[in-house]
């Protein structure tokens, strides 16, 4: 994630930091998101592959139908969900990193183009950071983003999911929500549990819209 004590204007990196060096001195504004969300990419791999060998290797036991006492508590001798859990892991990092990113972002382009902007807190509007982006982008920046392209409403969709993710247990919490999940690729809820089943694929697509948000924001102040 994006350094807290990172100074995009010097772009001077902290003690065992890690970091790129180019030609010319300094790290680009773009460079530093853009590696943040290639390492999400490796991440998601890394996830897919490890799920993918630990199903073959448990296979047995994860299909196995045993009987045993109700009264009579057996620990799991795996892990069924395995892929439940790590692309729900991945979308509370991916949200993680665009609460912190786009403030950052925002706040350094206004002030190299001394434009007064509202600083995002926790307290703005109940702390959506996508509220406050798209009031700032809006009404005070006036910037040209295009907020009826797609990029804006899929982001606000995921949004929704990760709040499932952290605050339901991984369930659906309301059947509105469902309406959003019937319209991604590569997020499904069984009606006989209200689970969410999450593929790696799903993941790759909010890194994504992720970074081309960041992006796209970045070409809209910039112009100003």
């Amino acid at each position: 994630m994006l350094d807290a004590d990172w100074d995009f204007a010097s772009a001077q990196p902290q003690p065992g930091q890690h970091h790129v060096l180019l030609v010319g001195g300094g790290v680009k504004l773009e460079h530093q998101y853009r590696n943040e969300c290639d390492i999400s990419r490796l991440l998601v791999d890394e996830f897919e592959q490890m799920c993918e060998r630990y199903t073959k290797e448990n296979k047995e036991e994860i299909n196995s139908i045993v009987a045993h006492d109700a009264f009579e508590y057996h620990a799991p001798r795996c892990i069924p969900n395995l892929r439940a859990l790590l692309t729900s892991s991945l979308l509370i990092q991916i949200q993680g990193l665009l609460d912190f990113s786009l403030p950052k972002v925002i706040e350094h382009l206004a002030k190299s183009k001394n434009l007064p902007l509202t600083p995002f807190d926790k307290a703005w509007r109940g702390g959506s950071v996508l509220c406050w982006v798209k009031h700032i982008l809006k009404k005070e920046i006036k910037s040209g983003f295009d907020f009826g392209s797609g990029l804006y409403s899929r982001l606000r969709d995921f949004y929704e999911i990760r709040n499932d993710q952290v605050h339901h247990g991984g369930y659906l919490s309301a059947e509105k929500r469902r309406v959003i999940v019937n319209r991604l690729k590569g997020v499904h809820i069984p009606q006989y549990t209200d689970l969410y089943d999450i593929d790696f694929s799903y993941c790759r697509s909010v890194i994504n819209d992720a970074e081309s948000f960041l992006i796209e924001i970045e070409k809209s102040i910039s112009s100003k």
